[in-house]
């Protein structure tokens, strides 16, 4: 071991273009309806609100990676559509992990917006329940029992919304994300960037009832997107991967533009 890697084949992060990180996963979500006004106020340059005004909070129960850590993690997302390329995918508003391992991206540099807090769910057959918590407010909760119907009959074109492929020929997912380290912020603009995200489902996807409660924490704003209807849940489990798309996707942002949209994995500075 050392600090020093020469053998960059052992090296698996996605940082390295062509590598996949891999994930055995229980994948728990819940979507709801908000106001479109919430939405719109949030998407950065270089995006535009897709689809019905949604929010999908999903937690990911990573039980086996290929860079050496389980973690769980709560993700806050929504539809969007690259404006420069015409790809439909989610933007990744928020995370929360257990692990600082899991941000292998690195928050600052790369990566999506994480942040490291109090994140658990209790799974078990039909049923989920899980949280996600930092500064000792619990900013989201959400459980499913797909024993039920779900709340909306629009659910599942909702879903679909959300899970979305780029095209037939490529059935992966465009989770976007912004590449702007804070160091060299005067040396580069913005990097608007589509990850592609592979799902195969080991077992059969359910869908079912949900509930969602949100509660307002200055540093981790969730409940800015308001519940205005709950619509229901889903269920997987299986294989998911996640790899960095080619440079050709990459679209330059203006810096002005995207800097008041730029702090979302950062707490509120300390009050004076």
């Amino acid at each position: 071991m050392s600090f020093v890697k020469h053998d960059l084949d052992k090296q698996v992060i996605p940082s390295f273009l062509g590598r996949k990180a891999t994930f055995e996963a229980d994948v728990l979500s819940v979507i709801y309806e908000t106001e479109r006004d919430a939405l719109e106020s949030i998407i950065p340059p270089g995006l535009r609100l897709r689809g019905e005004p949604a929010v999908e909070l999903s937690m990911n129960i990573f039980r086996k990676t290929n860079f050496g850590v389980a973690y769980k993690e709560a993700v806050l997302a929504i539809c969007v559509t690259d404006e420069k390329h015409g790809i439909d995918g989610r933007y990744i508003v928020a995370m929360t992990l257990d692990t600082d391992i899991g941000t292998f991206l690195g928050r600052e540099a790369n990566g999506f917006p994480k942040k490291i807090g109090d994140v658990d769910a209790s799974y078990s057959g039909d049923r989920f329940s899980a949280y996600c918590a930092r500064h000792g407010v619990c900013y989201a909760s959400f459980s499913s029992d797909c024993s039920r119907e779900p709340n909306d009959s629009r659910f599942a074109a909702v879903a679909s919304q959300f899970g979305k492929t780029v095209s037939p020929d490529f059935p992966y997912i465009a989770a976007f994300n912004y590449i702007w380290p804070v160091g060299l912020r005067k040396r580069m603009k913005p990097l608007l960037q589509p990850m592609w995200m592979g799902m195969r489902p080991t077992t059969e996807i359910k869908s079912g009832y949900a509930e969602v409660c949100l509660n307002w924490s200055k540093h981790d704003p969730w409940a800015s997107l308001p519940v205005v209807k709950v619509l229901g849940s889903t269920i997987s489990t299986g294989h998911v991967s996640l790899e960095v798309s080619e440079d050709e996707y990459y679209t330059e942002i203006d810096p002005e533009n995207f800097l008041p949209y730029s702090f979302n994995a950062w707490d509120e500075p300390p009050e004076n």
